[in-house]
């Protein structure tokens, strides 16, 4: 079991890269030694030859020394062995149980429930078990790592409907691991693989160019097709997030039930509903939870008077681009900025669609997905972004004003810094071209659904929108955020803190509110 620093670690380096573009880490993972003599792919590259390449793959990357392509190398190897023994685990019981109609019911419980990032529980373990009628070798990590290589379309050829199947998966794995323990690290590779970055809209960062580029850069054929190398990351891709959770009974003072967070101030328990963040001040940055439900700072809306500005730098009153209840676009103000901070960084989910466009949001924060392609805004329902898949219809801006039906052709999850949530009067905004909804989980997390949380909560926060309108932008802004009525607000309301009865709520509403009134009716006296 990995300490606490280095869990840190591997969580700042994991999360903040996807696919390819992992660094040291994932990039030694691949780097290959220099040929041996009866190597047949020429020379590796000198230094000029291996600049033009990594300048063909865009991406100056930087020497990486031969201590760091060792050590990265030795974590690929390690990685992907542990996947690589799940699968063959997984393909191995399916084989002998899978025909069981008790073992097809408990395997049918693997769903991933919004709010929550495992399929897999200590439970279903023990439930396959009876099931089976012995002890089976899979433990809950191996079980969760199958799964989520099977979501996550491990080996899935680009284009394809049909899944991967774990003896292809394992038969990838196993012709990495061996061609990589056959050859070694090398810190030319390490560089190339830094280069290899998934484009917006790529099904695939892999091709037989980029292939050949490595080759060329180690000087030697590396014995690997373009999918059994996009293969092999996806599953060390998979790896690495799940080692970063716990996954199973979490040690002490977390329950099963809550996410384990370490930070140089100590450890915290993060409930269903939230997410383990690293906020920085200066150069001192500690650990905590954050609830799931904003953008990251640098996400972009439009205004009313045509410019575009990033989310940072909404203020209450800005009047900002909406999709309208009858399906046109128009604009709304601002009347609540539920979340402003600026130096934390957390896991978003990106959606990448088919029109080059992409939308980072946090994973329970909403947006509204079409029912069918045909794109009905009268039939639209929305969905936690954790709960959108490829193949999915959502909505963005077209021409004239307009906007238009976009299908989701990627999903992925990075780290993003800040956390930034505006509420429009309708409950809708456009961020980055896309339209979402202004609503993510709160009280109701996981007791239902996102599109009927979302109906919900634009009625409850009717009075906040009314208090708006009666005391206005400056006064609103004041005891909400200034204040910090609003923060005070959101603790008292989340799972996290008790406080998700309907009491609690009305109560903070009315803090809120009647704040607000206070605060104008002591203004209009000292004028009078």
């Amino acid at each position: 079991m990995p300490s606490d620093q280095d869990r840190v670690i591997r969580q700042q380096s994991v999360w903040a890269r996807r696919g390819l573009a992992f660094a040291v880490v994932l990039g030694g993972g691949l780097a290959l030694t220099p040929p041996s003599a009866a190597a047949t792919g020429g020379a590796p590259a000198d230094a000029a030859e291996l600049s033009a390449l990594l300048r063909e793959l865009g991406n100056p990357a930087a020497a990486i020394s031969p201590g760091d392509a060792a050590e990265a190398h030795a974590e690929f190897l390690r990685r992907l062995g542990e996947v690589q023994n799940a699968v063959r685990g997984c393909d191995a019981f399916l084989d002998r149980y899978g025909s069981s109609p008790k073992v097809g019911k408990v395997l049918n419980q693997l769903r991933k429930k919004p709010g929550r990032s495992l399929f897999t529980s200590p439970e279903i373990v023990e439930d396959l078990e009876r099931a089976a009628g012995k002890p089976i070798d899979l433990s809950q990590f191996d079980l969760e790592l199958c799964v989520q290589v099977r979501d996550g379309r491990v080996g899935t050829k680009p284009g394809s409907t049909k899944p991967a199947t774990f003896a292809a998966i394992n038969a990838s794995l196993g012709k990495c691991r061996s061609t990589l323990q056959a050859i070694g690290p090398n810190a030319a590779g390490t560089a190339i693989l830094q280069g290899l970055n998934r484009g917006i809209g790529d099904a695939t960062f892999t091709s037989a160019a980029r292939l050949a580029a490595l080759e060329r850069a180690v000087g030697r054929d590396i014995q690997l097709t373009p999918g059994e190398l996009e293969t092999c990351v996806d599953a060390y891709d998979v790896h690495a997030r799940l080692e970063n959770t716990f996954v199973g009974d979490n040690p002490p003072p977390c329950t099963g039930n809550e996410a384990f967070c370490s930070g140089i101030s100590g450890t915290v328990c993060c409930s269903a509903g939230e997410v383990c963040i690293s906020s920085c001040v200066g150069s001192t940055c500690n650990a905590g939870c954050q609830a799931q439900w904003c953008f990251p700072a640098d996400a972009t809306v439009r205004t009313e008077s045509g410019t575009t500005k990033a989310m940072r730098d909404v203020r209450l009153g800005d009047r900002l681009l909406v999709a309208q209840p009858d399906g046109t676009l128009g604009y709304e103000d601002v009347y609540l900025n539920s979340h402003k901070d600026g130096t934390s960084s957390a896991p978003y989910v990106t959606l990448t669609l088919a029109s080059g466009r992409a939308l980072t949001l946090s994973p329970r924060h909403f947006i509204p997905v079409a029912a069918g392609a045909d794109g009905a805004w009268d039939a639209r329902i929305d969905k936690g972004a954790d709960e959108v898949r490829v193949g999915d219809f959502v909505w963005s801006t077209a021409g004239e004003g307009r906007m238009a039906v976009d299908e989701v052709v990627a999903v992925a999850t990075q780290v993003a810094a800040g956390a930034y949530n505006p509420l429009t009067m309708n409950g809708t905004i456009v961020v980055d071209g896309v339209v979402a909804s202004a609503h993510s989980d709160w009280f109701l997390d996981g007791l239902v659904s996102a599109n009927t949380q979302a109906v919900v909560y634009q009625a409850v926060l009717a009075p906040v929108r009314a208090a708006y309108h009666l005391i206005g932008r400056e006064r609103m802004e004041t005891v909400t955020e200034r204040w910090g009525v609003v923060d005070l607000v959101r603790e008292a309301t989340t799972p996290a803190a008790g406080g998700n009865g309907p009491a609690w709520i009305l109560a903070a509403l009315a803090l809120m509110v009647g704040a607000g009134v206070l605060v104008a009716r002591g203004r209009r006296s000292a004028i009078h």
